[in-house]
This record gives C-alpha cells, sequence and structure tokens, in this order.
C-alpha cells in the first residue's frame, strides 16, 4: 500500500511509514470523475493539499511530534492539523491543511471552500501543494531528530 507514490502523497507516504493506517484520505490534482458513461480526468490542482489519516495503533507521542513539527514549521503557507474521533468505532481522525482552508471552513455560509478558493484564490492550491514537500521535509528532520528512522 506505501508509498502511494504521487506528489500531492509525500506528506502521507511519510506518516505511513510511521505506523500502519486504517484509513487515509487526500485532495488529488487530478481526479477521475464519472461524466454520462465514463470517467473524466478533472484538474484540481488549485484545490488546496489536505492529508487525512488514521493509524491503526496510534501511539501519541507521534500525534505529538507531528503536531509540532507542523507548528514549527516555517513556509509559504501556515499548515494546522485538526484530530476528530471517528464518526463510528474507535479511533481519532486527523487531518493536515492550510489554516486559510481551515479558517475558510469555519466560517459561516461558506459551501464549498475548495471552489470559492479556486474562484478567488487561483494561486493558493498550487502554492500549497509547492509548500507541501518543504512541510514534509520539515517534518521528516523533526522525526529523525527525535530518533524515528534513519
Amino acid at each position: 500500500m506505501f508509498p502511494i507514490g504521487k506528489k500531492e502523497t509525500i506528506l502521507l507516504d511519510f506518516i505511513g511509514s510511521l505506523g500502519k493506517l486504517e484509513w487515509l484520505h487526500y485532495q488529488s490534482r487530478i481526479e477521475d470523475e464519472w461524466i454520462n458513461d465514463h470517467f473524466e480526468k478533472i484538474d484540481r490542482s488549485k484545490y488546496p493539499p489536505y492529508t487525512s489519516f488514521r493509524f491503526e495503533k496510534e501511539v501519541p507521542e507521534v500525534i505529538t511530534l507531528l503536531e509540532d513539527a507542523i507548528q514549527s514549521y516555517k513556509g509559504k503557507v501556515e499548515w494546522c492539523m485538526t484530530h476528530h474521533p471517528k464518526e463510528y468505532g474507535t479511533g481519532v481522525n486527523h487531518r493536515i491543511l492550510p489554516t486559510f482552508v481551515k479558517n475558510l471552513r469555519a466560517s459561516e455560509g461558506m459551501e464549498d471552500v475548495n471552489e470559492y478558493i479556486e474562484n478567488h484564490y487561483p494561486d493558493f492550491g498550487p502554492i500549497a501543494y509547492e509548500d507541501l514537500v518543504g512541510l514534509t521535509e520539515h517534518v521528516q528532520l523533526v522525526f529523525k531528530n527525535a530518533g524515528y528512522g534513519a
């Protein structure tokens, strides 16, 4: 299953190396969408990236280190990590996303954040995808300095 190996899964691929994931989701730049009677490739590169996951067996130290790494990153985009209990059963879903997107989602009356960003901030998604590489490198360094991996 890992690594997925897409540009937009660089952070998810690293997180998957930290422990077995029970669930994952991410924003794809190109999505297959069913239109009429066939799939078509739809460009979603102006939609900002996010990385969502749930560990099969969560280690609190790993989550804390991830949060610390994300908060200490200084790049082109400010990132954050949110947590939501799994709707049915046990476990916690985690999402890493730009703080700008999180704040828009919290705005009243905001229907489709991705379309809003695509229409009003068309450069944000591509900048965030580019910055996802820097965020991932920073997270990897924090984990390496904490004694995880080689």
